[in-house]
Order: C-alpha cells, then sequence, then structure tokens
C-alpha cells in the first residue's frame, strides 16, 4: 500500500522510533518538499504528520514558531506538504537546523476521528453503512439484524470446497443462489427443521404444492345452505384442484354448471378438453354417475355427466333433473389438474 495525502488512519513508526531531526536544507515559503538530516524510524506507508520549530539564537527550540504539517517521507525528504497550523496563520519557510519532530498534532487527531467515526460510533460499536465494503471477512457464528437477534447462522466444514453464492441482477432478470465450488456437480439442499416444509411462494401462493383452501364462483348452481369443501396445490406451473359438495335444503342446480378455476389456465387449451373427473349421487353410498370436467376458458370449467343415448359415448350438460333430479344430500365431487398460465 502506498502513502497518500489522502491518509486518515496514518502510522507512527517504521521499525524503530522515529528520530527528531533538523532540516538539512532550506525550504522558501509555500515550498513542498522538506530536506531533513535524517529520518530514522519515520514510516513510508502512510502519510506522516509532523511539527517544526525555528531554533533560538542559542540553538534552543522556539516554541512560539510551532508549525503543524503533514507530508509523504521519501528517503530523508518529506513531500506533498501541506500546513495545517502555525503561530501566525502562514507558511515561515524552513532554515537549517530548524526542528522536525514526529507529533500527534490536531489534524491527525481528526484524520483518526473522521477514519473510526465512518463506520463506528462515538462509543466504538462498530455500524456498517451503504457503502461499506467487506471483502473475504470470517462470519463466525451468525449475522443479526438491529436488534442483535439472529437473521442466519453458519456452521462451518474444515474442507470445504463448495459454497453458496449469491448474484444480483439487471432490470428484466432474475437474481439468484447457486451452489459454486470446485466439484463438477454440485447440488443444492434446503431443508426445513421437524416437519416443517420448504416453501416456494410467488404472489403468495406456494409453489411447491402445500394444498390451501379455495372458493369457486358458481354458474347454474346454487350452495344455499349446501356445503363446500376445495382445495388445490400448485407445483411450478402444475395445478392440482379438487371439491366436494353436498347440497342442503336451499341448495339448487339451474342449468349446465360452471365453475371458476383457483388459478388462471394456460391459454391453449380448446373447449371441451378434459381437465379432471368426478362423480355426483343422491347421497352416499347410493348409485354413483361419473362426471367429467371441461376447460371452458383460462378462467373457467364445466361439469357434467357422459350421456350414453348414441352409439359413443358423449360429453353432456347438467340440469335441475340431470343426471338425476338434485336433492338435499345430493352431491358432487370432482379433481384433477391443468397448467397455469
Amino acid at each position: 500500500m502506498s502513502a497518500s495525502t489522502s491518509d486518515k488512519l496514518t502510522a507512527v513508526r517504521d521499525t524503530t522510533n522515529p528520530v527528531v531531526t533538523t532540516v538539512s536544507t532550506a525550504r522558501s515559503t509555500g515550498g513542498t518538499t522538506l530536506s531533513c538530516v535524517n529520518l530514522g524510524g519515520w514510516p513510508t506507508v502512510s502519510k506522516v504528520h509532523f511539527i517544526t520549530y525555528k531554533k533560538t539564537a542559542v540553538g534552543a527550540i522556539d516554541k512560539s514558531t510551532q508549525c503543524e504539517w503533514e507530508g509523504i517521507r521519501s528517503g530523508t525528504t518529506i513531500g506533498s506538504l501541506t500546513l495545517n497550523a502555525s503561530s501566525d496563520g502562514s507558511d515561515p519557510g524552513s532554515d537549517v537546523g530548524d526542528y522536525v519532530e514526529m507529533a500527534a498534532t490536531a489534524a491527525y487527531g481528526q484524520n483518526v476521528y473522521e477514519w473510526g467515526s465512518a463506520e463506528h460510533s462515538t462509543t466504538g460499536v462498530h455500524a456498517l453503512t451503504s457503502s461499506s465494503t467487506i471483502t473475504s471477512s470470517k462470519l463466525i457464528t451468525s449475522l443479526n439484524d438491529t436488534n442483535g437477534n439472529e437473521i442466519f447462522k453458519v456452521s462451518p466444514t474444515s474442507s470445504a470446497v463448495n459454497e453458496l453464492t449469491l448474484t444480483n441482477a439487471a432490470t428484466g432478470t432474475a437474481p439468484a443462489v447457486s451452489a459454486t465450488g470446485s466439484d463438477t456437480n454440485i447440488p443444492l439442499k434446503l431443508s426445513g427443521k421437524g416437519t416443517g416444509a420448504v416453501q416456494m411462494f410467488v404472489n403468495g401462493v406456494d409453489q411447491l404444492g402445500a394444498w390451501q383452501s379455495w372458493t369457486p364462483t358458481w354458474t347454474n348452481f346454487t350452495l344455499g345452505n349446501g356445503t363446500l369443501t376445495a382445495k388445490y396445490a400448485q407445483i411450478g406451473k402444475t395445478i392440482f384442484y379438487r371439491f366436494y359438495v353436498t347440497l342442503g335444503s336451499t341448495s339448487s342446480v339451474s342449468g349446465g354448471i360452471i365453475f371458476t378455476l383457483p388459478t388462471t389456465s394456460s391459454a391453449s387449451y380448446i373447449a371441451q378438453v378434459p381437465i379432471g373427473s368426478g362423480l355426483s349421487g343422491l347421497s352416499t353410498g347410493s348409485g354413483y354417475m361419473t362426471m367429467t370436467v371441461s376447460w371452458a376458458s383460462s378462467t373457467t370449467a364445466t361439469i357434467g355427466p357422459l350421456s350414453t343415448n348414441s352409439t359413443y359415448s358423449t360429453l353432456s350438460g347438467t340440469s335441475s333433473t340431470i343426471p338425476f333430479t338434485w336433492t338435499s344430500g345430493s352431491f358432487l365431487t370432482a379433481e384433477g389438474t391443468y397448467e397455469a398460465a
């Protein structure tokens, strides 16, 4: 690391303590280089802070001429001189024999304060800022939030060669969490605790298959005081759904039953393509009728029985009397799968 005039944290010695020296060559007012007899022990890894004094007629230090400086040492010279303070506020120049001494000047103290307060409180607590840079740092146990609570913990492996890489992204592309390392093929393992499942949500929907409730909107069917259980799960673009309806005394069927899908489907289907099947009956345990669920639109499907009034079975719609006269206790159930939009 090279010394710079912008250094905030500065060294105070080289391998030995810095010597007190004198000026070897006169420097005119405003000169930016100071030549000295000896700068042994003066550091070169950072700029240095020092004080100069004129000498009296008998060779003693004249404290009234104190000047505070900073600069960069090279051999027996100090370059890039900056005058920080003097008795009259001006550069008095340097005479041969003037005393030169490294010292903790006011500018040195201010630099240390500015260096420390950049990412520390005045009580010494480390506080990273939005511009802080951390390179290859060791996280020993955990990363905590502002309340001191753990955000995540680390569990080190002494022989580790594989790791996680987090990659950010530009507009329109996705950031990534990747397994990287020395091995050619590296799986990525995620696990919950105990019976806890790994969940992945898109727009509030679990993409890894957790079943959740759903309330269809019906056409040509009134639930009334009947009961409905309807659930669906999504894994990626695949939707699994099921429902079970038991009619009550105020339930009714008035035509071809249409219901809304739990999520919007792909628009690549054509009308009447089957996306599920089910049963209906006057009551549980009685004779059952096979029902077929057909795609109607990207948001709706129909359900009806198969008609056997011709050589081949055909799809038929429901009515108040098809496939039977619906009464309290009648039931309708279906399950199926389709591609989400």
